[in-house]
């Protein structure tokens, strides 16, 4: 075993982990993915119609149940709520998981 392969091995070990203290799942494109996901508080930002509520999430996805990076402004469900991606994170190859930034406005 190289030492790339035993940190690869650590870090699927680590979302295994995180998925089973943070987990959930979400709808994307019409299919139900487990994740692990972390809220963040609603809070009130200025809008062009006024203060809204906001909340914001960050998941982590594995690649290989989501080959594809997601694309900004792509809907997702999360608790019967909607949300739209505003950032993903994870390209370089070695990395094993997408990390989603999403939103959505109450």
């Amino acid at each position: 075993m190289t030492l790339a392969d035993s940190s690869r091995s650590l870090e699927s070990q680590v979302i295994t982990w995180d998925e089973a203290i943070d987990g959930a799942t979400i709808t994307l494109n019409g299919t139900n993915y487990q994740v692990a996901l972390t809220p963040s508080a609603i809070t009130y930002e200025m809008t062009e119609q006024g203060w809204k509520q906001v909340q914001t999430i960050s998941i982590a996805i594995r690649k290989t149940l989501l080959v594809t990076r997601p694309a900004k402004d792509t809907a997702l469900t999360w608790n019967g709520n909607d949300f739209f991606v505003t950032a993903t994170s994870g390209d370089a190859p070695h990395e094993l998981t997408w990390t989603i930034r999403a939103r959505r406005v109450i």
